[in-house]
C-alpha cells in the first residue's frame, strides 16, 4: 500500500456519530485494527510508541586511550595516536550503522502511523472527524475522540479488555449501575 492509498474500512459497520454509538464503534474498531495490522491496536492504545533512538557511543580522548589500554592490557602511555584514531573511526562507523537502522525503523513506523491515522479517520462521521482534522498522530486523535465521546468508566488495557477489580461502589457508573463496556 502506498502512502496515498486509503486503507479499507469494510470491517466497520457504522461510523462514529456520537456517544450513542461509541461503544459498538469502539468494539468494531478494535477488531478491525487487529485484523488489519497487528501493530495498529497497540499503537493507537499507546502501548507501542515506535522505535527508540539508539544510545550512540561517545568517548573523550582519555576514555578512548583507557579503553584501548584495557583491551590490549598495556599501559595508557603505550597507546599510539594511530590506535586512538582507529578507535574513533570504529565508533563513528558503529554510530552510523545505528543511525541508519534507526532512520529506517522510524520511516517504517511513520508509514504505519500514517496508514493507521487514515484508517481511524475513515471510521468517523463528519462531526467527530472535525475534532481531529489537525492531528497527525493516530494516538492523539484517538485520545481526543475517546475523551469527547467515550465516557469510559473502566480503564481499558492494551488488549482492549476492561480491567475490573470488583463491582463495588467504585466500579459503578455515576447512575449506580455496573457497566461492562467490552
Amino acid at each position: 500500500m502506498t502512502l496515498t492509498e486509503t486503507p479499507r474500512t469494510s470491517g466497520i459497520d457504522a461510523k462514529l456519530e456520537g456517544r450513542h454509538n461509541y461503544h459498538s464503534w469502539f468494539q468494531q474498531l478494535r477488531l478491525e485494527l487487529r485484523a488489519t495490522d497487528p501493530l495498529y491496536w497497540p499503537a493507537i492504545m499507546g502501548v507501542n510508541e515506535g522505535p527508540v533512538e539508539p544510545k550512540y557511543q561517545c568517548y573523550t580522548r582519555e576514555q578512548a586511550i583507557s579503553a584501548i589500554a584495557i583491551s590490549k592490557r598495556i599501559a595508557p602511555l603505550q597507546v599510539t595516536n594511530q590506535e586512538v584514531q582507529r578507535f574513533f573511526d570504529e565508533v563513528i562507523e558503529q554510530n552510523k550503522l545505528l543511525s541508519h537502522k534507526y532512520d529506517a525503523e522510524l520511516e517504517e513506523w511513520e508509514q504505519i502511523i500514517y496508514r493507521l491515522r487514515l484508517k481511524f479517520g475513515s471510521t468517523l462521521d463528519k462531526v467527530p472527524a472535525s475534532h481531529i482534522e489537525h492531528f497527525y498522530g493516530a494516538r492523539s486523535a484517538f485520545l481526543v475522540i475517546e475523551s469527547l465521546y467515550g465516557g469510559l468508566y473502566y480503564p481499558i488495557n492494551a488488549l482492549g479488555v476492561a480491567e475490573l477489580d470488583d463491582h463495588s461502589a467504585q466500579g459503578r457508573r455515576p447512575d449506580g449501575n455496573v457497566s461492562l463496556l467490552l
